[in-house]
Parts: C-alpha cells; structure tokens; sequence
C-alpha cells in the first residue's frame, strides 16, 4: 500500500532563488523548478551564501538551460 506524508517545501526556497538579480526571470523559474523538484538539493541551495547560489546557478544553467 502506498503512503504518503508531507513534502518538504523550504519557505525560504523562492526568495533564494528569485532574487538573484544577475539572471533572467526564465532562467530562475527553470532554477526554481528544478530545486522544487529536488528537495536535498532545495535545502542545500538555500542554506548557500550567495556567491555560492550565484556559482550553482551559473553551473546548473550552463548544463541543463539552453536558450
């Protein structure tokens, strides 16, 4: 039988990821997606300083958005 229980949603995870101003608003809902969709990696990126969150989403984008 399947179960499930809550999701884990950081409520900080939106503001980490949209306010980074150095990217286009497409770029971070691809971002934002992707972190909603992976929540160890949500919970990483927003306990990031933002140097960190900058060389992540520069890293993310240059493999997996092409524009």
């Amino acid at each position: 039988m399947w179960q499930t229980g809550p999701s884990h949603v950081d409520v900080d995870l939106y503001q980490a990821v949209m306010y980074m101003s150095s990217f286009s608003d497409e770029s971070m809902i691809v971002d934002f997606s992707h972190l909603w969709d992976n929540m160890s990696q949500d919970m990483a990126f927003v306990d990031m300083v933002d140097n960190h969150r900058v060389l992540w989403l520069s890293t993310f984008l240059a493999k997996n958005y092409y524009l």
